[in-house]
């Protein structure tokens, strides 16, 4: 893929993020409208990790899975896995479906303030250069984060940056010693409108053909350390 393209960038992920940084799962344009690819883990921003030549074709219809675990609390280390499930228009294009698993070692992006540990959990539309968002609305189905907290007051209001509209489930909840586990059947970018739910043992993405032209970042964590099936 080489170095992003100027022009209309659009984008949008699920993140982890800690006191200096983020690590992401990424469905991107890189700059070319109506034409997607998926970006299995960056590491965003300081130092810069970018991976545009790792990313894949991915279609509408297409089903992402994308799980953030948490292996080593101590360490802060992750192992994150995604899967892609092709469409009828990935099929029709003769794309396979492909999977991977990759561990996210903190110490081996040091920054001067160190990296603390990953307490927020967002899923973001973002828009770059020329790039606004008229693509639809954006959903995920049957989102886990478990965090290491005794309080689940953060399951119950998420934060936002823009005033846009979105549909985010009434979670459900448990609590066992000190982590909460926060289950939500589905979080929608753009719309309101309570979505019909499909069969997936993570989450997955979706885009239509609906137009708008809002920004937003959707924060579902503040104070935890977070572990996130999305």
């Amino acid at each position: 893929m080489g170095l992003r393209p100027p022009g209309d960038v659009q984008a949008f992920w699920p993140a982890l993020q800690n006191n200096e940084n983020m690590i992401q799962s990424i469905v991107e344009n890189q700059g070319s409208i109506g034409e997607w690819f998926y970006i299995g883990l960056e590491y965003c921003c300081v130092p810069e990790d970018k991976q545009f030549d790792k990313a894949q074709q991915v279609y509408p219809g297409d089903r992402i899975n994308t799980q953030y675990e948490l292996a080593n609390a101590n360490m802060g280390i992750y192992t994150v896995s995604w899967k892609v499930k092709r469409g009828q228009t990935g099929m029709k294009a003769g794309a396979i479906g492909f999977s991977a698993e990759i561990v996210f070692d903190p110490y081996e992006h040091q920054t001067p303030a160190g990296q603390g540990p990953f307490t927020k959990t967002m899923f973001a539309i973002e828009t770059q250069k020329r790039g606004i968002w008229d693509f639809g609305t954006v959903q995920w189905d049957q989102i886990t984060i478990q965090a290491n907290t005794t309080s689940s007051a953060w399951c119950h209001s998420p934060m936002k940056n823009t005033d846009f509209d979105y549909y985010l489930a009434s979670p459900t909840v448990s609590i066992s010693g000190s982590q909460v586990i926060c289950k939500f059947s589905s979080l929608i970018l753009g719309d309101k409108t309570t979505p019909i739910l499909h069969s997936s043992p993570t989450a997955a993405t979706f885009i239509d053909a609906n137009s708008t032209t809002q920004s937003n970042l959707l924060a579902l964590t503040e104070d935890p350390t977070s572990i996130v099936y999305d």
